[in-house]
């Protein structure tokens, strides 16, 4: 009776974290679907920009002339946009050492605050202490923030202590406030000369329920993207009107690059945490599966033993009170 209590006990564990994990699954599906929405929108205004950009360097091509010289050249205010998922931006994506100006180095790194991710913020961290180790100027510490608590404690284990941590956003509607947080911040870098290099590390979906991380150089500008803009044709006959100082257009195009490479980062990041999750549940719910199959076999085995020992209890009480009724033993 114990051993049939004890595996009926494990069967409906089993059976309400299968419920738990089909409830993380489907929530899952759901917002890597609307944070991947969220990403394609921003590709419409990432388009705008570059038209701008090209509008300024069409008119006044002296002003951006000294963002393609010296390597020291640089540019007020924050700056950079992004180019993950394929889309083109100012922003370099980066598998190694840069090749730009050696400065002061920023990175922030987007990691999660919720669980049941899988190796989701492990990856991202692993690949940030890469970069670290491969950009940090010997006689300069670069200054990290950390976005989410566990990527903070990843990062203390591979030996490089942010700076700084902050609370992931945990859906759609805290990206704005985090955005804005973020680009406060790295504004006060800049003032501050701390940011000459500024790189965002994140993951990314890579189609399906897998995802990659992945580092975008936003500071200096990616002189490749702005030879790039400067080859290429109007789309219309009627030529652009610059309104205002063309420095000032700079500085404010420069801003506005950066907020949104830094909205698509915590967007695309969102995306591959919750398509991580959902790789995580989908193995989870097949463990789960297994374990309840193994379960009910035990349970099915004890239940039957429990009615077999019964029933030779039953029959051995049968049989004394026969026994007992007849004392000739005919």
């Amino acid at each position: 009776m114990t051993r049939l209590r004890d595996v009926r006990r494990r069967l409906e564990a089993t059976r309400t974290l299968g419920e738990v994990v089909a409830t993380t699954k489907t929530l899952a599906s759901v917002r890597v679907h609307r944070h991947r929405q969220a990403v394609e929108g921003l590709t419409a205004s990432t388009r705008t920009l570059e038209l701008a950009f090209e509008a300024l360097i069409a008119r006044h091509p002296e002003v951006v002339r000294p963002l393609l010289g010296g390597p020291r050249d640089r540019v007020g205010g924050a700056g950079g946009a992004e180019g993950a998922d394929g889309a083109e931006g100012p922003g370099r994506a980066s598998g190694g050492p840069a090749s730009g100006p050696p400065g002061p180095l920023a990175v922030v790194v987007f990691g999660a605050d919720r669980g049941l991710s899988g190796p989701f913020v492990g990856r991202i961290a692993d690949h940030a202490a890469g970069l670290l180790a491969d950009r940090s100027a010997p006689e300069a510490a670069p200054t990290i923030l950390a976005i989410g608590r566990r990527m903070d404690r990843e990062l203390v284990r591979r030996g490089w202590p942010p700076t700084d941590t902050t609370a992931a956003p945990q859906g759609p509607g805290g990206v704005d406030a985090a955005a804005a947080a973020l680009l406060h911040r790295i504004d006060a870098w800049r003032a501050d000369a701390r940011a000459e290099r500024l790189v965002l590390v994140h993951g990314r979906p890579a189609g399906g329920t897998t995802f990659e991380a992945t580092a975008l150089q936003l500071l200096p500008l990616d002189r490749s993207w702005l030879r790039d803009l400067r080859g290429r044709t109007w789309p219309s006959r009627r030529h652009p009107v610059l309104l205002g100082d063309p420095e000032e257009v700079l500085r404010g195009l420069v801003r506005e690059t950066v907020a949104s490479a830094v909205v698509r980062a915590f967007a695309t990041s969102l995306a591959a945490e919750n398509a991580a999750r959902l790789a995580a549940m989908e193995a989870a719910e097949k463990g789960v599966e297994r374990r309840l199959e193994t379960l009910e076999r035990r349970y099915r085995a004890a239940r039957q033993a429990q009615v077999t020992a019964e029933l030779l209890d039953v029959r051995a009480a049968f049989e004394a009170t026969v026994g007992g009724g007849d004392p000739s033993g005919g």
